[in-house]
């Protein structure tokens, strides 16, 4: 046997199981985007989507890359109608997941969209369920300095508390707001969703920190949202990797040198009478979003995993969480 011919036969086999390893390692990438109106608590919550993504990225063996993208909408007089614009242009460019993160109008308006098309949607807030009367009195305060304030009058307030009870329902109460309140007579409670033990909040505290001193709040900590955003990212990489463990050919026809393919044309269209380049194109929905939905509706993961919120499970129809603790 000759020297050319031993080479031969080391390299061709090794050039096979190079290709047979490239191929399955398949798609190279899950597009994730996510849409808001601009404010600072907003801002945390996509920096801490970005920080999840990059870990997640980070790491050695993982079968694909999550590529994310966030968009500011300017909610203008037709919030609703803007989120709608903004989501249905950038899917033009192709998308597996969406992730909201306001309430309000413009989260409505993404849940419609998405369950026409199909499409996977993660939301930081919980959607609006109607409730059946005696109402009590509700405030809502939209962020924590809000509630800082709103906390400050309730202890300072010149009347008998006795009869009254406050239940603060959302998931930053803090250890100072405990102090404050421990020794009065005012009957109160609160929750805090988050782990402040687990290395994962500690390393999303630092960066957040890192990127800018004064970015948190002026509480120096991490907001229910911003945890909720970390966990969001874990949670759809988590239904992707679940998706690929079943079957591991099921994008194969997603990506065609590098675009986004969806039922066999570039993209995904709100109205495909906007393609100029396909006329033919009819009204398609993600065809993987029923598959991918499923894969979330069977999760389960907590802080062994990552979260910041402990466990994190759905029900039946994916509208909410279940068995969380707080």
């Amino acid at each position: 046997m000759t020297a050319t011919s031993s080479f031969r036969f080391i390299v061709l086999p090794f050039l096979v199981a190079v290709l047979i390893n490239f191929s399955s390692q398949y798609p190279a990438k899950v597009i994730i985007k996510s849409f808001t109106t601009s404010s600072d608590e907003a801002n945390v919550a996509v920096r801490a989507l970005q920080f999840a993504a990059d870990e997640i990225n980070a790491g050695n063996e993982v079968p694909f890359r999550l590529s994310y993208d966030h968009y500011d909408v300017d909610p203008g007089s037709s919030e609703g109608w803007n989120v709608v614009s903004t989501v249905c242009r950038e899917l033009k460019e192709g998308g597996m997941t969406l992730i909201s993160i306001d309430s309000g109008r413009g989260n409505e308006a993404m849940r419609g969209l998405a369950d026409t098309l199909e499409m996977p949607l993660i939301s930081l807030t919980a959607p609006l369920y109607p409730q059946d009367p005696p109402n009590l009195i509700l405030i809502d305060t939209t962020s924590s300095s809000r509630q800082q304030k709103f906390l400050a009058a309730v202890r300072t307030a010149q009347f008998s508390q006795a009869n009254y009870h406050y239940v603060v329902a959302n998931f930053d109460f803090l250890p100072y707001d405990v102090e404050m309140f421990q020794n009065g007579n005012i009957n109160i409670s609160g929750f805090q969703l988050i782990n402040k033990e687990s290395r994962a909040y500690w390393n999303l505290k630092k960066h957040l920190k890192k990127l800018d001193d004064n970015f948190i709040n002026n509480y120096d900590d991490v907001d229910s949202r911003g945890a909720l955003a970390y966990d969001a990212m874990l949670v759809a990489w988590t239904g992707f990797s679940k998706c690929l463990a079943s079957n591991d050919s099921l994008f194969h026809g997603t990506f065609r040198h590098g675009r986004f393919f969806n039922r066999g044309y570039p993209g995904i269209y709100c109205d495909p009478l906007a393609d100029r380049i396909h006329p033919a194109r009819p009204f398609a929905s993600f065809e993987h979003g029923r598959t991918v939905t499923k894969a979330l509706r069977g999760m389960s993961i907590d802080s062994k995993h990552g979260t910041l919120t402990g466990t994190i499970e759905f029900d039946r129809d994916c509208t909410g969480c279940v068995n969380f603790a707080a």
